[in-house]
């Protein structure tokens, strides 16, 4: 009898290590509380007229040429010990359990109840409605979601000022890059307010907690996100997620492997890199009491779109080019390709392997 696996959320980084899964002959599980898919890295994009369709996905059709098991249900709690997840609905028992549930959005200091934000497809949608008609907007947070969607309503014409308690944008990356995209912001006439901490957010703007205050028609909350509540609360484990090994198992929990946003990770786990984090889980799990593979962040590009000119992060040093679209559409179009592969090509036993192989 195959061994179980539970894939506790169906994200880039879960359905990744469920496909590799059933590649080793494992019986898979996949738990997500509903059946939509989104590519996330195409979030901000719908500031500038982004179709939905193109980044939206139906699980259920994605799964359905496979053999995995697609529960549509909420996970409440985990049980490590008796080796089960308890959701809403049910309990679901494991040989190896696969933690991916995702992120949601950091806690503040303030309430973010007047703030939009680009972190879900519902969100995203309902920010970039409400842009309609704005003159100004305050950014909290120059991360990689933050500066994209300053340089993406910047080009709708709209006022920009970003505000961050750092003291330079991209503050995760090497200061040069900073320094780069700090350029590239004052080119576009983009303000960066360093060093300034928010004290609460209006309809009319923010106030910071030095008592001063910066007016705009909309606030937009870019600070970032943090390991399911979930996660936290039955793990006992900080914003950052579960502590993992090198070959991605969970420190103190047996037969535990975490990904993507649920995972403590050198660097963090970004969109893409979480899919490298789910097959390689999987395959350690095909190792059993073997030794494992290291997982090593990608010393690869990340980059920034926008309509305009996007920035492109590589070995330390930033770039502003056009052609750095071309490598976000690239990175949409593969990862489109595959699941449409999933959904409609293996009906006819047509394979684009050997092609989608060429660009990962």
């Amino acid at each position: 009898m195959s061994e179980k696996v539970v894939v506790a959320g169906g994200g880039m980084s879960g359905l990744a290590a469920a496909e590799e899964l059933e590649k080793q002959g494992f019986e898979v599980y996949v738990i997500d509380e509903d059946s939509e898919h989104v590519y996330r890295p195409s979030l901000p994009s719908i500031i500038n007229g982004k179709d939905l369709e193109k980044i939206r996905f139906d699980t259920e059709k994605i799964l359905e040429n496979s053999e995995i098991n697609l529960i549509e249900e909420t996970i409440e709690s985990f049980d490590t010990e008796g080796k089960t997840v308890e959701t809403s609905e049910d309990s679901y028992s494991y040989d190896y359990l696969v933690v991916g549930l995702g992120g949601e959005i950091r806690d503040s200091d303030f309430s973010l109840t007047l703030t939009g934000d680009f972190y879900t497809l519902e969100s995203a949608k309902n920010t970039s409605n409400a842009l309609e008609g704005v003159d100004s907007a305050v950014i909290i947070g120059s991360g990689y979601v933050g500066v994209e969607a300053a340089l993406r309503m910047d080009s709708r014409d709209i006022d920009v000022t970003l505000v961050d308690s750092s003291t330079r944008p991209l503050s995760e990356e090497d200061p040069k890059v900073s320094e780069k995209v700090l350029e590239i912001l004052n080119k576009r006439e983009i303000s960066f307010m360093a060093g300034k901490k928010v004290d609460s957010a209006h309809d009319y703007g923010v106030e910071f907690k030095d008592g001063k205050d910066k007016e705009s028609d909309i606030v937009i909350w870019c600070g970032g996100i943090q390991a399911s509540k979930v996660v936290q609360e039955n793990f006992k484990t900080g914003t950052e997620g579960l502590k993992v090994n090198k070959g991605l198992s969970a420190v103190n929990f047996e037969s535990v492997y975490a990904i993507g946003k649920s995972a403590d990770t050198e660097g963090g786990s970004r969109a893409l890199e979480a899919i490298k984090q789910g097959r390689l889980a999987a395959k350690n799990i095909s190792k059993k009491e073997g030794i494992l593979e290291d997982y090593e962040r990608s010393d690869g590009y990340r980059y920034i779109c926008s309509p305009n000119s996007g920035v492109l992060v590589r070995n330390n040093s930033a770039f502003s080019s056009n052609l750095v679209n071309l490598l976000g559409t690239l990175d949409e179009l593969r990862y489109r390709g595959k699941v449409w592969r999933k959904q409609k090509l293996k009906d006819i036993g047509v394979s684009l392997d050997p092609i989608l192989s060429m660009m990962d």
